[in-house]
C-alpha cells in the first residue's frame, strides 16, 4: 500500500522560500520540489510502524543530477538510521521505483544528500544540494507508534488525575500497587516515596489551574 506520512519536515529551503519547502516532496506533484541546501534532508513521520517494501522518487526537473548520491534511510525512533537505498546515477525526470531486497521496519523515512563537494562525475556544483520533486513510500502497517509515557500517570490511563494520586498513596501505605512505576517516579531518582507524591499533587494542581 502507498503510505501517506502523518507529518513531513526537513531542513530549511533555499532563501527560506515556503513554496519550496520539504512538504513539496510529498504533495503528489512532480511540478513542485524541495529546494534544499547542502546537508539538507526531507523527513517523513509515517505515524505508525511499517514494513517498508518499496520507494519511489522523482528529481527536480532540469537539475536531475543533484539526486545522484542521495540517500534514503529508515528509523524506528528518529535517531538511529539504517540505509535503504542510495541513488547511484542521474535519474530521469519521472518517478523511479525501487523494490527493496527485504522489507525494512520503520516509522521514519529520511532522504538526504551528503555534505561537501560532490563525489560523482555528473554534479559540477560546489556542494551537494538536496533537491527532490517527489517521494513515494510503499509498505504494510505493522503497529501504531509507541505511546509516550506521561509523567505522573501511575495508573497508565493516558492522563494525570486524582486516581494517580490515590494509587501512589495506597502504594506508600502498602495497600496497593502501581501500574507504571516509571511514571510515578516524578523526580526520576529510581525510588517512589513521599517526595514523588508531593510532586504528583503539585502537577495535578498546576494542571487544574491551567
Amino acid at each position: 500500500d502507498k503510505i501517506a506520512p502523518a507529518e513531513v519536515t526537513g531542513s530549511d529551503p533555499w532563501q527560506n522560500k515556503a513554496a519550496n519547502d520539504a512538504s513539496k516532496a510529498f504533495d503528489g506533484s512532480t511540478a513542485t520540489y524541495f529546494d534544499g541546501l547542502g546537508g539538507g534532508y526531507v523527513l517523513a513521520d509515517l505515524g505508525g510502524v511499517y514494513d517498508i517494501a518499496a520507494i519511489g522518487y522523482c528529481p527536480r526537473g532540469s537539475l536531475e543530477y543533484r539526486m545522484a548520491d542521495g540517500i534514503f534511510e529508515a528509523s524506528t525512533d528518529g535517531e538511529t538510521w539504517t540505509e535503504l537505498y542510495t541513488v547511484t546515477k542521474v535519474p530521469a525526470f519521472a518517478m523511479t521505483y525501487v523494490t527493496l531486497p527485504e522489507a525494512q521496519t520503520a516509522r521514519y523515512i529520511r532522504y538526504r544528500v551528503p555534505e561537501g563537494a560532490p563525489q560523482n562525475p555528473w554534479n559540477a556544483d560546489g556542494s551537494y544540494c538536496c533537491n527532490v520533486a517527489e517521494i513515494e513510500l510503499y509498505g504494510t502497517l505493522t503497529g501504531p507508534p509507541p505511546v509516550e509515557a506521561v509523567r505522573g500517570d501511575a495508573d497508565d490511563d493516558g492522563t494525570v488525575g486524582v486516581t494517580d494520586v490515590i494509587m501512589v498513596q495506597k502504594w506508600l501505605l502498602n495497600a496497593g500497587d502501581i501500574t507504571v512505576w516509571e511514571n510515578a517516579d516524578m523526580n526520576e531518582d529510581g525510588v517512589i516515596n513521599i517526595f514523588d507524591l508531593a510532586l504528583l499533587k503539585h502537577a495535578l494542581l498546576t494542571q487544574a489551574a491551567a
